[in-house]
């Protein structure tokens, strides 16, 4: 019987005669009767011992055959074609036949499995003294059926097992006739009938399909076969089995799909695929011909390498040189791992072709990081070389192998093979045995100079006539390389030798001082080259990865991607994360494999350490190289990381990539960008691991201290350096390019990643904090601020603020350093850093974008006195200075974002990493910001008003509607991803369901789901919530909504009725809720019979776990619902509250009342956690909380605010007991915050006096005050004119020390004003009670400018509908003198030089009339080519202003204006004709928002960017702008209403709500930081400024653009 076939032959006949009533034991003694054939390994053909055999044929039989039954027809002699047939063909006279037989019957019951005659097949092999004559030429295996399974199983035993793996080196080819590779499902019936009969059968369990030895099998053999020609040839004629027919081995199972498989069908079925009628049967043609072609292959080989040598010859070079084993071995084991295909990307590389075409002699250097697989491209160029017939000597360095890492054995080896290759060389090499033996004996026990004198010396005399090829490999693993590259110099000079090797490192690692001249052309493998070897070797392993269908890795292909990326060419590391895949089963195991380092990369780290560790010199550099390379946030440059290694070990180095490659160059590489890395991912966790113990293993904490400890050390060397260069006042170094020659390459890593290292610092290392003090305390801080503001990300500042927190809160646990504890103040500054550098990025990030610069000269001068920035920083007495701010230190608003005059913001929304703003402006404009230093990420246009918007909750995208559309943006680059129509206005808005479907409520009642995936709608019509309420509700528009993602529902308000609950999970109205009781539908209406409070407005909480619901009645209450209960949990009466909104974890609930203070409840309880008192009465339109839940966002005017205050971070039982924990403790404790400054009434008015430091500003009390600016501003409050009613408008005649005010009642009044100086020389002012004028108007329009004349004892009121002219008390009281027709604009101005005089300006004329009795005395035509809106005063003795009609800027969104005109007063007397201006601002006009005064000769103006800035009033054009400072946002009133005027000596005053600010010196300084004279309109050095003398003029404020008429106006120019 043979194999599977006998089997179901004897399946079949027993099913006939009644299988049961005749025992099986007996059917197999009646079929062991024929002989099958011996057992063990026997040799048919053998061509004799002095005949070398090209190659071993062994045949292995299957299940229940024989070593010659399975291949012989009707079991006869003579069809025995292995002994029969082959030898009598041409194709086969130098092959040895042989068959191996194992006991496979299935008669008697046995011990053994395939895994047992594997093992068997092995040891014959290798025991056989036929097998193993000196040639040992290669093996081939044909298999039938499990044959084929015991041979598979044995070349995976032989490369696990030292023992046979000479064995499996020299399989080359396989051939499977039908081996059921997959199993066989008749295996299944066979061992179910074995049951019935005594005794085990192990190998037939073997067979069955799913066995653990098929899958065992299938796993490994396809992961080494790769250099194996495999021929697999399937049955197609089926057999009979029981009463059907059937094949035996079906395709699928007897093919393997390999890449090196060839896949041949016979024509025959299970058995007689392995025996054959005749000659001519097409099935032994078939294998005859696949078997000859193999065989003709190893000859070829054999006869175009090998140069017969005779057997005398061969010994004795054997026994001289000491080569016991030949070299070939070396080559067939890498060769038996390459797979077909791969390597061959070094063919297209011009410089290996331009090496082995050459006919002069080259040395080519290959250079590759470890388990790049340089060993397995050395084979590859071995047999390319042979497969062009030259001559082809090699040799492979083997570290690990004390005797293969030699220069002694190399050069014995080489000699061996050119003897053998030349018969000249083998000569010369006896006649030395003959010398060198008589006198010291064998060569072998020498060292490598002697035998290369002794050996080399005698055999470079013999002339070669053909070039020579050697390729040598792993010339890193050689003990002496550098004389290795010195002998083989020397070779090339005497042969035609052309050497390629192969190393880790470059060759100059390897070249001593005597041969540092050689020429070698060297070339790395790059990562790509690799990966193409990579990704051919798991093309062929793919089918084994594991298929888990998940959203990583859908399929195998994409794990075999990923594992390709991570590889970065590291072949070694791709294999064996290959065979770790196939042991495991799920997605978390796949990560933790993916993320371990196998322990064969491991041993290979081990060794490499070692040998660093023997290593004579540059141990501390290789240590200082791997710890930058290992913990750097970025890989750096050979440039870049120069001066830190240099500065590490405080020594010079020359060169950073030969210093890599002497020192670590097997860990660390240089890549083609000259950036370091770490030759693969594998060596970070090997050397970051637990179990690393060497002098080369740094920790993490000590890595990053290092590496800190550098940055802040040059970060302070480079600005001492930058210092001498720098000259002073320049603005030459404004612009920090970090790809600037003269910029150090170190200084963009230091400057991005120093507080990153600091971070992972222990805060018990004192050196870091005195280190880091003498870095905040140093202008090196404003220069790395200057460098982030110019090249990077100002996150970096912001992350650093928070570093220093982090790193004092876990130093608190610990004393300070000594060397600070003895400086208490330098400590206290220290602590200072963290909050300055976090309100220095959230307050001016904008302006450190802008103008980087301004962090020298302009913002610590506007940080609150007490912050370290300001008290260090601050350029006292030289530099500006703020004065007159109450605040001393940073308060809890972070930033003040200031949106353009029409923006109208009123929508916000937050999400994860931003908030989003939503304007009401025609455009429907959507300002982006991110989340934590507030910088504006988009700009987005809706088109429309918005009126809602909501992120994703994974903040993808933003969402926007207005009345007619929807818009979804991409978060990711702010385009537009969809949009859709809606009919009405947008109520409510929300992404729900993992954001795959955004819901909208419209006024219409009406539901809009739109599908975010499928980009349509779920449903054809929209859902209309109001169908089954109610008829109360019918017909009824609701005035807002909520929508509640975690619990389904969606609130619904009306006016005066209860809060609706609709649940759009299932289309139904979900409960109506009362007020006070909650849930109708569980507890019942207990509705009065006067009606219900409005709600309004309700928010839910986001919480998963939660099922809060808090709304705020019209009434002022406030409660919260339970919304599974139906029930009320807790309430607040009279909290008044506008505006509420849930903290992203549901925990917090934040509401605001119509005064603008803001309360934190805990949302559940309602217990109160914060209050903020405002300093502005304005309605806060919207609030929410940002993502991390520690700050909250609000709008009121043209503002946004964002706030954090302390009462959200983490409560004292969340605090976990941790050293490295940075969370603070707060106190749950109610905290009140007054942010209302100590001076809580506003400034209204401001008027300036030139001749002294005095400013008298007017509040909205009615009281009026003086404010001495010389030093510190003082006031002193003169009178109050009206109580409570605010004054607007105040007129100062300094000659006849007249006051003029107006309050908004209409009240105007006029008070003599005596300065005098007291004691100090502080001045005091005296205001006589007596009134000089008291007109209170009425009826007669709105009083829009007051002047008043002690001269002339004269006050003119204008109003938008009369001017009058009204006598002071010495002429009479009230009398008015005249009245005239009046103007909707301020248009009065004095005549500069004759004082009886004063001129009404108007678009058409200019009128001059007397200040006695309001007469005019001429009129002045205006050119009709001019236009202008109003006039501008600016106090100058020489000239006034004009402006025309406001425009909006289209670029900037900001409101300037289209021209302001410049007249001159002496060009007004007696002109020719109509007059023109004898200068306009046109460019720049549109960046003004309104101009300040004069001072000198410029012309002080505020910009639309919030700029102070000014023009020569001479030449008022864009040459002579200058931009002095900006102003902060949160100086800017929510609602743009400015006060600003200029002081005596150009001090710009600038009215911030209560308090007057005083920025003294401001305009002796430019936006760069060099010094300006403001009087002269140059730039020098500021001595020289304060020196010039010169007219000091001031102005009061005046907005260009039409100011609203009513008690909001602001206050009128003098």
């Amino acid at each position: 019987m043979n194999s599977l076939s006998d089997v179901t032959q004897a399946s079949t006949f027993s099913s006939r005669k009644s299988f049961l009533s005749r025992p099986l034991t007996r059917w197999g003694r009646e079929q062991d009767e024929t002989p099958k054939g011996p057992l063990g390994l026997t040799t048919l053909i053998d061509p004799g011992p002095d005949e070398p055999a090209i190659a071993d044929v062994i045949f292995v039989h299957g299940l229940n055959g024989g070593s010659q039954s399975t291949w012989s027809k009707g079991n006869s002699l003579s069809h025995f074609w292995p002994k029969e047939w082959l030898p009598l063909d041409e194709a086969f006279q130098d092959v040895r036949i042989h068959t191996f037989g194992y006991p496979s019957a299935i008669s008697r019951e046995s011990v053994l499995n395939v895994h047992d005659f594997a093992r068997s097949l092995l040891a014959a092999v290798k025991d056989s003294p036929v097998m193993n004559r000196r040639e040992k030429p290669r093996l081939i295996f044909i298999a039938h059926s499990m044959g084929g399974l015991v041979v598979k199983k044995a070349y995976i035993l032989g490369h696990r097992e030292p023992e046979f793996k000479p064995v499996v080196e020299r399989v080359c080819s396989i051939f499977f006739l039908a081996t059921p590779h997959q199993g066989a499902a008749i295996a299944q019936t066979l061992a179910r009938l074995l049951t019935l009969v005594p005794g085990a059968r192990p190998f037939v369990h073997d067979l069955l399909p799913q066995s653990p030895l098929l899958q065992s099998i299938n796993e490994d053999f396809p992961r080494i076969c790769g250099n194996l020609q495999i021929m697999s040839f399937y049955e197609t004629r089926p057999m009979n089995i029981g009463l059907s027919r059937a094949l035996i081995v079906e395709k699928t199972s007897a093919v393997m799909n390999l890449p090196n498989e060839r896949r041949t069908f016979l024509d025959a079925d299970h058995r007689n695929v392995a025996m054959y009628s005749s000659r001519n049967d097409s099935c032994f043609v078939a294998v005859r011909n696949a078997l000859a072609t193999v065989v003709a292959a190893q000859r070829d080989w054999s006869q175009s390498q090998k140069q017969v040598v005779a057997q005398e010859d061969q010994t004795a070079l054997d026994s001289f040189l000491g080569v016991s084993d030949a070299p070939e071995d070396d080559i067939m084991l890498h060769e038996s791992v390459r797979l077909p295909g791969s390597c061959e990307w070094l063919g297209s590389k011009d410089y290996y072709r331009s090496w082995k075409e050459s006919l002069d002699s080259r040395f080519l250097w290959l250079r590759g990081r470890p388990g790049a697989g340089k060993s397995v491209l050395a084979s590859h160029i071995i047999s390319d070389l042979r497969g062009t017939g030259v001559d082809c000597c090699f040799f492979f360095f083997q570290g690990g192998d004390v005797a293969k890492s030699t220069a002694n054995l190399f050069l014995r080896s080489i000699a061996w093979q050119m003897a053998m290759l030349h018969g000249s060389i083998m000569a010369k090499i006896r006649e030395l045995q003959v010398v060198t033996e008589s006198k010291e004996g064998g060569i072998d026990k020498l060292d490598h100079n002697p035998v290369w004198r002794r050996l080399f010396s005698a055999i470079l005399k013999v002339r070669l006539s053909r070039p020579q090829f050697w390729v040598i490999d792993a010339m890193d693993e050689c003990k002496a390389s550098g004389d290795m590259i010195g002998f083989l110099t020397r070779i090339q000079e005497q042969w035609p030798v052309s050497i390629l090797v192969t190393c880790r490192d470059p060759p100059e690692v390897h070249l001593s001082s005597t041969n540092s001249r050689v020429e070698i052309q060297s070339h790395a493998i790059s990562d790509d080259d690799s990966k193409q070897d990579i990704a051919l070797f798991l093309k062929s392993h793919i089918k084994f990865l594991p298929r888990l269908g998940s959203s990583k890795w859908r399929t195998s292909g994409e794990m075999a991607s990923q594992i390709i990326e991570n590889s970065r060419g590291c072949f070694l590391w791709a294999a064996l994360m290959c065979s770790d895949l196939r042991k495991v089963t799920s997605e978390k195991e796949v990560e933790r494999v993916l993320e371990s380092t196998p322990s064969n990369m491991d041993a290979l780290y081990s060794k490499i350490l070692v040998d660093m560790a023997n290593a004579r010199f540059g141990k501390e550099l290789a240590k200082a190289l791997i710890t930058w390379t290992l913990y750097a946030f970025r890989p750096l440059t050979t440039s870049e990381l120069l001066k830190p290694i240099e500065m590490d070990i405080d020594d010079k180095i020359d060169d950073v990539e030969l210093a890599i490659s002497r020192c670590c160059g097997n860990l660390v590489y240089v890549d083609a960008n000259s950036k370091v890395q770490l030759v693969h991912l594998t060596v970070r966790e090997f050397l970051t691991g637990k179990n690393v113990e060497s002098e080369f293993a740094v920790t993490k904490q000590d890595g990053h201290r290092r590496m800190a400890q550098v940055c802040l050390e040059f970060l302070i060397q480079s600005d001492k350096n930058a210092s001498k260069l720098r000259r002073p006042n320049s603005d030459t170094d404004s612009r920090l390019d970090p790809n600037s020659p003269s910029l150090p390459p170190f200084t963009d890593y230091a400057s991005t990643f120093l507080f990153q290292h600091l971070q992972h610092v222990h805060s018990t290392n004192d050196e870091i904090f005195v280190l880091l003090s003498k870095f905040l305390g140093s202008s090196s801080l404003l220069r790395w601020v200057e460098f982030i503001g110019t090249n990077g990300d100002l996150h970096t500042v912001y992350q650093a603020g928070k570093t220093i927190n982090s790193l004092l809160n876990r130093r608190a646990q610990h004393s300070p350093p000594a060397e600070l504890a003895r400086d208490q103040e330098q400590f206290a500054m220290l602590e200072k850093w963290g909050d300055d550098l976090i309100h220095l990025v959230t307050k001016f990030s904008h302006w450190l974008r802008v103008s980087p610069r301004s962090i020298y000269h302009i913002i610590p001068s506007f940080c609150p006195p007490d912050s370290a920035i300001r008290r260090q920083f601050s350029r006292q007495p030289k530099g500006i200075s703020v004065q007159g701010l109450l605040a001393r230190a940073w308060d809890d608003c972070l930033t003040t974002i200031t949106y353009p005059r029409g923006m109208t913001p009123t929508v916000l929304a937050t999400g994860r990493g931003f908030f989003a703003v939503g304007m009401m402006n025609p455009g429907g404009s959507i300002m982006v910001h991110d989340d934590s230093i507030f910088q504006e990420v988009y700009s987005l246009s809706h088109g429309e008003p918005v009126w809602r918007m909501a992120f994703a909750e994974s903040g993808k995208c933003l969402a926007s509607a207005g009345a007619n559309k929807v818009r979804i943006w991409s978060c990711t680059d702010g385009t537009e991803l969809m949009s859709f129509g809606i009919s009405s206005r947008c109520l409510a808005i929300a992404f729900t369901d993992d954001d795959t479907i955004l819901r909208v409520a419209t006024k219409q009642n009406q539901l809009i789901e739109w599908d975010v995936e499928g980009e349509t709608f779920l449903r054809d019509e929209p859902v209309n919530w109001s169908t089954d309420m109610e008829e109360t509700f019918q017909g009824r528009a609701p005035t807002s909504g909520a929508f509640g993602p975690a619990t389904g529902l969606m609130s619904v308000i009306y006016r005066g009725q209860n809060l609706v609950l609709w649940d759009y999970v299932e289309d139904r109205i979900y409960d109506v809720y009362e007020k006070d009781t909650g849930s109708v539908s569980l507890n019942g209406s207990h509705k009065l019979a006067g009606g219900t409070t409005t709600v309004r407005t309700t928010v839910f909480s986001p919480a998963i776990d939660s099922y809060g619901l808090a709304a705020t009645y019209m009434d002022g209450d406030l409660f919260v619902y339970d919304t599974r209960t139906g029930s009320v949990t807790a309430t607040v009466g009279g909290a008044n509250a506008i505006a509420i909104a849930s903290s992203f974890d549901g925990r917090t609930l934040a509401s605001v009342d119509s005064a603008g203070n803001l309360t934190f409840f805990e949302f559940e309880t309602l217990r109160v956690l914060y209050r903020v008192q405002f300093d502005t009465m304005l309605p806060v339109k919207a609030l929410a909380f940002t993502s991390n839940n520690l700050r909250f966002v609000e709008i009121s005017g043209e503002q946004c605010r964002v706030w954090e205050p302390t009462v959200l971070l983490r409560t004292d039982h969340d605090v976990p007991d941790d050293e490295d924990n940075d969370t603070l403790t707060v106190s749950t404790e109610p905290q009140e915050i007054n942010f209302k400054t100590g001076r809580t009434v506003n400034i209204t008015a401001m008027a300036c006096c030139r001749a002294t430091s005095t400013v008298f500003c007017a509040t909205e009390d009615g009281s009026v005050h003086a404010y001495d600016i010389s030093g510190e501003p003082e006031s002193q409050q003169l009178f109050v004119q009206t109580v409570g009613c605010p004054i607007d408008i105040l007129y100062i005649d300094e000659i006849s020390s007249l006051l003029a005010c107006r309050d908004r009642g209409n009240r105007t009044t006029a008070r003599r004003a005596v300065r005098r100086v007291v004691q100090r020389q502080r001045v005091v002012w005296d205001v006589s009670d007596e009134l000089l004028a008291d007109i209170t108007l009425a009826g007669q329009g709105l009083v829009k400018q007051v002047l008043v004349s002690g001269q002339h004892s004269r006050l003119l009121v204008s109003t938008n509908r009369c001017d009058t002219l009204w006598p002071m008390p010495e002429q009479g009281e009230g009398v008015r003198i005249k009245q005239i027709e009046g103007y909707q604009k301020p248009h009065w101005v004095p005549h500069p030089s004759k004082s009886e005089y004063l001129f009404r300006i108007t678009p058409t004329e200019f009128g001059l009339y007397t200040w006695s009795d309001l007469e005019l005395v001429r009129c002045i035509k205006v050119s009709p080519d001019i236009s202008f809106e109003q006039l501008v005063t600016l106090q100058s003795p020489l000239r006034f202003a004009t402006n025309s009609k406001a425009e909006r800027n289209s670029k900037t969104g900001k409101t300037g204006h289209a021209s302001i005109q410049f007249w001159d007063f002496n060009k007004l007397e007696n002109p020719m004709g109509p007059v023109e201006p004898t200068d306009q601002l046109n460019a720049l006009s549109s960046n003004v928002d309104h101009i300040v005064g004069t001072f000198g000769s410029r012309l002080i103006f505020f910009t639309t960017d919030y700029w102070i800035a000014s023009v020569d009033l001479g030449q008022p054009s864009e040459e002579s702008f200058v931009r002095h400072f900006f102003v902060p946002s949160d100086w800017i009133s929510a609602m743009h209403e400015f006060i600003t005027g200029v002081g005596r000596s150009g001090e710009i005053l600038f009215a911030r709500l209560s308090e007057l600010a005083v920025i003294k010196r401001g305009l002796e300084v430019t936006e760069t930081g060099a010094a300006f004279n403001p009087r002269r309109g140059s730039t020098q050095s500021p001595q020289a400024s304060r020196r010039t003398t010169g007219t000091s003029v001031s102005a009061m404020p005046y907005r260009l653009s039409s100011p609203a008429p009513g008690p909001s106006g602001s206050a009128l120019p003098l």
